[in-house]
């Protein structure tokens, strides 16, 4: 069943991803290594070389985790917990990014550790550096006010604390259901505004 947006993270500190077994990851990652050494040592063709070089920089550079937990604080206070099934680490470039190829969903408290919205999707992609998250596929976002959004790319800016879309988007309150293309929104869902609105339905 869906779930909720984004909350406010100001100082956002979460724990780093980690295979469940380190040393299997270490001892693999120096065997691909040397295996890598010794089939580079056996051509001379220098392109093969950079493509065997280009692969391993891959494997040295990429981190994999299975069914992870993140819990994102905010001056000692817990604001959301993260968790996916699996998550994948790129490290070798200016841009690091960590993607969620399985899902995930997020749930956002206040501060009386009650849940006041959350948010899954069927794929999801971090940018550290941008502090942007961007999820697609099936994008659901569920407030406390029982407000429902449903599209298929929303990006969460931390920096401004917005989450928008220039995609379709789907609207259902306790009263309505409201349709569009484009959307802007606080982290929490608490104000939206839909940019091109198409349709407005009744419910009552």
């Amino acid at each position: 069943m869906p779930q909720p947006p984004l909350d406010s993270l100001n100082k956002i500190n979460h724990n780093t991803l980690l295979d469940k077994n380190p040393f299997d990851n270490t001892f693999s990652r120096v065997f691909v290594f040397l295996i890598c050494i010794f089939l580079i040592s056996c051509t001379e063709d220098k392109k093969e070389i950079s493509s065997e070089m280009d692969k391993l920089q891959e494997i040295l550079t990429t981190e994999t985790a299975e069914d992870i937990k993140i819990l994102y604080t905010d001056s000692g206070f817990l604001k959301a917990v993260l968790t996916s099934p699996k998550a994948v680490s790129k490290r070798g470039n200016d841009n690091p990014y960590t993607e969620m190829p399985e899902g995930l969903h997020t749930d956002f408290y206040n501060g009386d550790k009650q849940i006041e919205s959350s948010v899954s999707s069927e794929y999801g992609i971090s940018y550290e550096k941008e502090q942007k998250i961007i999820l697609r596929k099936n994008v659901d976002v569920v407030n406390v006010q029982n407000e429902r959004l449903n599209t298929e790319e929303l990006i969460w800016d931390q920096k401004t604390k917005k989450i928008y879309s220039d995609k379709f988007v789907k609207i259902t309150t306790p009263t309505e259901i409201l349709t569009g293309y484009g959307l802007i929104a606080d982290e929490d869902f608490s104000n939206w505004v839909i940019k091109k609105a198409s349709g407005e339905f009744n419910l009552e």
